[in-house]
């Protein structure tokens, strides 16, 4: 078949019904390729297995898988026979000569051998094994490069077998020179064990591919149920380890926090604190943690849950690795607004408790200038006397969609031309007197919102907010905004 395609080839003009004989004779060839492969990958590796039971099993699943693959044999055999016919039918010999010889890949016998008796096969097979399991923990590919016949696919197939018990995820999967992509990844699904999925739609199959090898790497989950949910001494010999959620920050050791520095590939860390009080122990295991995470270089998230807790210490915290891309302090109240944060260019979502925004150290500008913040919620514990401006330039806040702003002061400022991209706002307001009540019609300036606004939350808090007062902020909201979904409390 391969010299028919190539002598076709070379013709400079071939009319449609000989291009469409064509193609599904070079269909027929990539589809005897694959069955050649998978008959070598199934039923190549003959070792004897130990015990009754598993040399058992093993028939059982290689008498499957013959008669599968017998079945696609003569399925192909039929095919081949219909496309002779077709030839015959429309006299198509005019372009090739008549041949009946179909080739065999030559590979096929080495199946017949046991692993162990495949002559010459120990040496480059443990060489391909050393390749691949080399002490570089990065992704490899291993290319091997010969011509028909020599041995390829035998090789690969004894490596695959060799090494697939040290792999949780593992697949041996062969690809024509023209593959059916839905069926290759069909494949793929069931070889990895992500059960069968029997669809052609790419998307979901990416998808379900995707989801079963996410995080195939060492994963510890303590939950707050696990009464021993802590951080175990010599967890820095987890060099591979990504992520660690959830353990009880109080009953873990000073030796087990100063592992974590050494956690080189630790993206995703949260902690949890539901204490309220801390004794001078827990505080320094607390910031060694803290300033720990500072050598984290891989770490992309860090989620804080706990009781508020004051530390005069935060304002000297030198910061976290500058390519965080998600920061939950809630739990840690600092001074002002770090002057760090400055430096984290790509990070998304940051939640903050501070103490006061004082204009004067251009608190609110750290924030705006951040490039890539898509989610702020900033809560404020003190009334202080100076408003909260947000900036209209164009260079502040570029890409926010979601502002969540805790206040105990209505004494909000929006500038015209403020966050152009924002989708959703949440403000939690104190209305703590009369006079507020009366003189306050909302933060100034919610005309200048953007006209793309989606939904707008507003909590006000106070003894004296009543009905009157919500419906009189809903009319003012309504008045710039009447297309957005208002919620009040």
């Amino acid at each position: 078949m391969n010299a028919l395609l190539e002598k076709l080839a070379d013709m400079d003009e071939l009319d449609p019904q000989a291009r469409e004989w064509r193609n599904q004779v070079k269909d027929m060839s990539y589809d005897i390729e694959d069955c050649i492969d998978e008959f070598i990958h199934h039923l190549g590796n003959n070792d004897a297995a130990p015990g009754f039971m598993k040399k058992t099993a093993r028939l059982l699943k290689k008498l499957r898988e013959r008669h599968q693959i017998a079945s696609k044999i003569q399925e192909i055999k039929i095919r081949v026979k219909e496309v002779s016919e077709r030839c015959m039918r429309y006299k198509l010999d005019e372009y090739t000569m008549k041949s009946s010889y179909v080739h065999v890949d030559p590979r096929v016998v080495a199946i017949y051998n046991e692993a162990a008796g495949l002559v010459g096969i120990d040496v480059p097979r443990d060489e391909v094994v050393k390749l691949l399991m080399g002490e570089e923990k990065e992704l490899k590919v291993a290319s091997i490069v010969g011509l028909g016949g020599l041995g390829k696919t035998t090789l690969a197939n004894q490596v695959y077998h060799k090494l697939e018990g040290k792999f949780q995820c593992r697949a041996f999967v062969s690809v024509s020179q023209k593959p059916d992509i839905a069926k290759l990844l069909n494949k793929i699904v069931l070889e990895i064990g992500a059960g069968s999925c029997h669809t052609s739609d790419l998307d979901d199959l990416f998808k379900t591919i995707t989801q079963h090898l996410l995080d195939k790497r060492y994963y510890i989950s303590c939950f707050r149920q696990i009464s021993s949910g802590s951080i175990k001494d010599g967890i820095d010999s987890l060099k591979s380890l990504r992520t660690l959620q959830a353990f009880d920050f109080s009953r873990s050791t000073l030796e087990s926090f100063r592992s974590l520095s050494k956690l080189t590939n630790l993206r995703d860390l949260r902690i949890d604190y539901e204490r309220f009080d801390m004794d001078d122990v827990t505080m320094d295991a607390f910031r060694l943690l803290l300033e720990s995470l500072s050598h984290c270089s891989s770490l992309k998230s860090f989620v804080i849950s706990s009781l508020v807790h004051h530390f005069d210490w935060l304002s000297t915290l030198s910061g976290f690795p500058h390519h965080i891309q998600r920061l939950h302090l809630w739990g840690l109240c600092f001074p002002r607004i770090p002057k760090w944060i400055a430096q984290l260019k790509d990070l998304y979502s940051l939640e903050l408790v501070v103490t006061e925004v004082v204009l004067k150290d251009d608190s609110i500008d750290v924030l705006a200038g951040l490039p890539s913040l898509l989610h702020l919620r900033l809560e404020i514990k003190q009334d202080g006397e100076e408003r909260i401006v947000i900036p209209g330039t164009d260079m502040a806040f570029p890409v926010l969609k979601h502002l969540s702003l805790v206040c105990p002061k209505p004494a909000l400022v929006f500038e015209a031309g403020a966050m152009l991209r924002l989708h959703n706002v949440d403000l939690w307001l104190t209305v703590s007197g009369w006079e507020d009540v009366i003189m306050w019609l909302g933060p100034a300036g919610i005309k200048h919102l953007p006209a793309g606004l989606k939904k707008i939350f507003l909590c006000c808090r106070g003894k004296h907010v009543d009905e009157a007062t919500l419906s009189t902020l809903r009319s003012v909201f309504n008045t710039h905004h009447s297309g957005v979904d208002l919620i009040f409390r």
